[in-house]
């Protein structure tokens, strides 16, 4: 699997595409390099062509083709701090 998402992420994902004026189904996760990684909100749902689409049954993942190599692998993990999470 190109990326792990566990059950509490997927969740977490799945409330914050909801609670968006414009309901939305997929975000985006980029890497510079291995270990720093980001995530977006893709309202209008449309990849790139060079993305890779990653279909998680209530949302999709796009990555584009640079951070592959760094996503390729990874887990992610909804953890909750004082912060939020």
């Amino acid at each position: 699997m190109v990326l792990e998402i566990t059950e509490g992420a997927k969740e977490k994902i799945v409330s914050v595409l909801n609670s968006q004026e414009v309901a939305s189904r997929s975000i985006r996760v980029s890497a510079p390099f291995r270990g720093k990684y980001a995530m977006s909100l893709e309202p209008d749902g449309q990849p790139q062509a060079d993305d890779t689409v990653l279909d998680y049954g209530d949302f999709q993942v796009f990555v584009d083709s640079q951070s592959q190599r760094f996503v390729d692998g990874a887990s992610l993990k909804w953890v909750d701090t004082p912060a939020g999470g």
